[in-house]
């Protein structure tokens, strides 16, 4: 493994600090195994993902539930992120960018901003989109200062996790960027699923 440069141990530290029960930085409570699976593992794991601040996924999305399927293309760079969803040959698709606080949103005939890049998705596709837990759902790890739960393989790696209302189902990691990362993906909150296969994962620029 790259030995790390003290910024990126600061970064770690900083992401333990979010992961310690009573920590006063966790709004709703931390992460809660329900499952068996190496906690050690998990949690060193996550400390080299949190280091992780640019990248770029290339993934292919579809549900059944809602007659849709399509293409997703994020990159993240920080705080900013630049996402585009597209149906078949681009049809039906829209453009995001700014960051998961204060997006713009663009179509094929309009343009919107919001502070709530979920509730924007939802009124323009039709079907909600969880983009702020995408955000950190697709790394395998638990989104920041919301309570989860937890079921780990022997591995350390995320198997199902159930947050913000939704139901993260791993079902594939593969190694990209040096590290485990998640293949294929199923999200259900109840009255959707969404399964996501992600095609590759590209670094953007070093590690902080």
């Amino acid at each position: 493994m790259k030995r790390l440069v003290p910024a990126v141990r600061l970064a770690r530290a900083l992401f333990l600090l979010l992961l310690l029960p009573g920590c006063a930085l966790m709004q709703t409570g931390p992460a809660t195994p329900i499952g068996g699976g190496n906690q050690q593992a998990f949690q060193a794991h996550q400390l080299d993902l949190a280091a992780l601040q640019s990248w770029r996924v290339k993934a292919r999305m579809a549900s059944g539930v809602v007659g849709w399927s399509g293409n997703l293309d994020w990159r993240q760079q920080g705080r900013d992120l630049l996402l585009t969803v597209a149906g078949p040959l681009g049809v039906g698709g829209m453009r995001a960018e700014g960051s998961l606080d204060h997006v713009r949103v663009e179509t094929s005939d309009q343009q919107r901003y919001s502070g709530d890049p979920e509730f924007l998705f939802h009124k323009l596709i039709g079907w909600p989109f969880p983009v702020k837990g995408m955000r950190y759902w697709a790394l395998g790890m638990p989104m920041p200062n919301s309570s989860a739960r937890t079921e780990l393989d022997a591995d350390g790696l995320l198997r199902v996790m159930h947050q913000a209302g939704w139901q993260v189902e791993y079902l594939e990691y593969r190694e990209y960027l040096g590290y485990q990362m998640p293949r294929k993906m199923r999200l259900d909150n109840g009255d959707i699923s969404v399964r996501v296969v992600i095609d590759n994962w590209l670094e953007l620029s070093d590690r902080v």
